[in-house]
């Protein structure tokens, strides 16, 4: 997620945030990550050492569908309480609704795969 390219003396030296995605309103992304990086600041955590095969890793991962990271914004007393509940609310319709959308499409895979069978 994030990517350190530095060493003693490079001009080049840089953090990457490789989390945002083109299609996700930069501002709330940002506003997840620096609310989440506050609280991990004012708890004094510490972060989990650097991974070097992020494919190969026991590390704890993201939710890999949209749904499973819907229902862990919907489950999160942290966002709720920082964002409010009438914003989480709000943002689980509409993305509840795009997920129900998403689920009535064929994809490309699906057709390719079952539509020669039948």
């Amino acid at each position: 997620m994030i990517r350190c390219l530095a060493g003693p003396g490079n001009t080049a030296s840089r953090i990457e945030n490789r989390v945002g995605e083109p299609a996700a309103n930069p501002y709330l992304y940002l506003a997840s990550q620096i609310l989440s990086g506050l609280d991990g600041i004012e708890q004094e955590m510490v972060a989990p050492a650097p991974v070097q095969t992020p494919y190969d890793s026991t590390a704890q991962t993201l939710p890999v569908s949209m749904i499973d990271a819907l229902l862990a914004l919907k489950e999160s007393e942290f966002y709720r309480q920082q964002l409010g509940d009438g914003f989480i609310d709000y943002m689980a319709v509409l993305k509840e609704a795009e997920w129900n959308r998403y689920l009535t499409t064929v994809s490309e895979w699906e057709e390719r795969e079952y539509f020669s069978l039948f």
